[in-house]
């Protein structure tokens, strides 16, 4: 079969930017031009923003034909990339490319350009990092079409117009290292410090702070204890502390008091500022475990939902968004799937030292938006959301145990009159078995969500009112066994006979407190209580 073999469009030579897309579509294979459909008049739209010319790229697809789908070639398994031989050819001829450009920004768009471009798996994770290749810059993009309609692969769908003001953002890191240079931020970690060292840097950083140096800190948590903690008082160095390694404990009984007698004069001292991201979870581990009250608190999280209230707010977006590091979040998974500590230490100091280096230049975004004080209006809720977290609400366990117990025989019964209802066994619980009774046996329309059929509730609503009641009995039954599992469950309360949830500051897309169950397992949403569950 002949290939639709569409060829780059540039000079490899002279060109100051190399664009690498994934494969050509239908249009760009008739007219035989890359990036020219809807896809290409999006790049041409970013690229003019940005003030980069299109005569100033070399513009390739790793799969240079559309003989066979994406997928054909290059295939992402459970983390597991595979080339097929077409695959393995092209990318022979992609790397050919890149070694014979004279451009050294290079821009991947797509999960499969970057893999086989980097070896970096994952477009949302890698998106935005600078990555050395050689003596090549390489820049993961959003693929344009993601931000049109439908782009299907095996990481990202289409219609995300967001993604294109970070297209932009993106090809301007390229075009900022290209025109100034770049100077990869010096960055010293220290890991396994011997206690002298430990306690000579919680001085200095208490000396620092105590001078406006703005103190981030973060801990990580294993068996719901603390296993480090990591302190950064600026963008160029942090620490990692330790209280357990490979052979047990890290300190001495004395030693440790000690270091958290230290940690805790800089965390409750007032005339210290601290940073960190979600800094609610660290500051109420904190006090639930060691009764330390931190006090002048900054978060990177809250400023970032100020900032960009569409985007995410994880620490690693906000790597990728303020400061030069590579994306990095994967490390911490590595190691709670089996790696050593030393990874577990560094990528405990990289959270501290990125957010030293994120906040200032947060900060001064919000002051240029006019946002500062609606971010410190945010952020001052930590600390009373932290004390609520900790007192939490009392409640009258031994009337919720009862009504837990009282409410299994009312789902019961209310599963018996479903079944006379329908007249057959039917599990209110089980979406198939309802598809299967109203759109199969009852000849129902089937109601759709994303594209797909549903009987959730809005479905079943609809369906109740065509006349058929036992849609309002599965409803009836679902909400019941949520109320009793979920509301009613006294395993929810802690043995103090007390409920305590976890508090997000900025838990909703506008910023609104959001709450949830809490790290040791306990407590629900208390914001979203059904009423009758209130008496207790």
């Amino acid at each position: 079969m002949k290939r639709t073999f569409v060829r780059p469009e540039g000079d490899n030579e002279t060109a100051k930017y190399m664009i690498i897309g994934e494969q050509p579509g239908k249009i760009e294979v008739k007219v035989g031009k890359s990036f020219i459909g809807a896809s290409g008049r999006v790049l041409d739209e970013c690229l003019a923003i940005v003030g980069i010319s299109r005569s100033d790229c070399y513009i390739t697809n790793f799969i240079k034909d559309f003989d066979m789908p994406l997928k054909h070639y290059i295939q992402n398994k459970k983390k597991e990339v595979t080339f097929s031989k077409d695959g393995l050819e092209y990318l022979n001829i992609l790397k050919k490319e890149v070694e014979e450009s004279n451009a050294n920004i290079i821009f991947t768009f797509g999960w499969a350009s970057t893999y086989a471009t980097t070896l970096r798996l994952g477009i949302k994770n890698w998106r935005g990092s600078i990555i050395l290749i050689g003596d090549k810059f390489v820049i993961p993009v959003y693929h344009p079409a993601t931000v049109i309609n439908s782009y299907g692969n095996a990481e990202i769908k289409g219609g995300q117009y967001l993604n294109k003001l970070l297209i932009q953002f993106d090809l301007q890191k390229g075009k900022k290292i290209l025109e100034d240079g770049f100077s990869k931020t010096i960055r010293e970690i220290l890991i396994r410090p011997s206690f002298i060292d430990t306690m000579e840097h919680l001085n200095l950083l208490h000396q620092k702070g105590l001078m406006n140096s703005i103190i981030s800190f973060d801990i990580e948590v294993t068996n719901e204890e603390v296993s480090c903690i990591s302190f950064s008082p600026d963008k160029n160095f942090a620490i990692s502390i330790p209280f357990i390694y490979e052979k047990g404990s890290y300190f001495s009984v004395p030693q440790e008091m000690e270091v958290w007698l230290s940690i805790a004069k800089i965390l409750e001292n007032p005339n210290i500022k601290k940073c960190g991201q979600n800094l609610i979870f660290d500051t109420h581990f904190l006090l639930r475990k060691y009764g330390i009250k931190t006090v002048n608190i900054c978060d990177t999280m809250v400023a970032q939902r100020t900032i960009m209230i569409d985007y995410k707010v994880g620490l690693d977006f906000i790597t990728s968004v303020w400061t030069d590091h590579e994306y990095y979040k994967a490390d911490g998974k590595k190691y709670f799937d089996g790696g050593n500590n030393d990874k577990l230490w560094k990528y405990n100091a990289t959270d501290s030292i990125i957010c030293s280096e994120a906040y200032p230049k947060q900060l001064a975004e919000l002051k240029k938006q006019n946002n500062e004080d609606a971010y410190q209006r945010q952020v001052k809720i930590i600390e009373p959301l932290c004390y609520m977290m900790e007192k939490g609400i009392k409640i009258d366990v031994d009337k919720m145990t009862q009504a837990f117990e009282d409410k299994l025989p009312e789902i019961n019964q209310m599963r018996k009159d479903l079944d006379e209802l329908a007249g057959q066994p039917l599990n209110a619980s089980s979406s198939k078995q309802i598809k299967d009774y109203f759109y199969g046996v009852k000849k129902i329309k089937p109601y759709k969500h994303k594209g797909s059929s549903t009987v959730n509730e809005k479905a079943l609503i609809r369906i109740a009112r065509q006349g058929y009641p036992e849609a309002f009995k599965i409803l009836e039954i679902r909400r019941a066994i949520k109320n009793r599992s979920t509301y009613l469950n006294p395993d929810k309360v802690d043995k103090d006979g007390r409920m305590r949830c976890s508090f997000n500051p900025v838990g909703t897309k506008f910023s609104r407190v959001s709450s949830s169950k809490n790290i040791f397992g306990t407590g629900n949403n208390i914001q979203n209580q059904p009423h009758e569950i209130l008496k207790y």
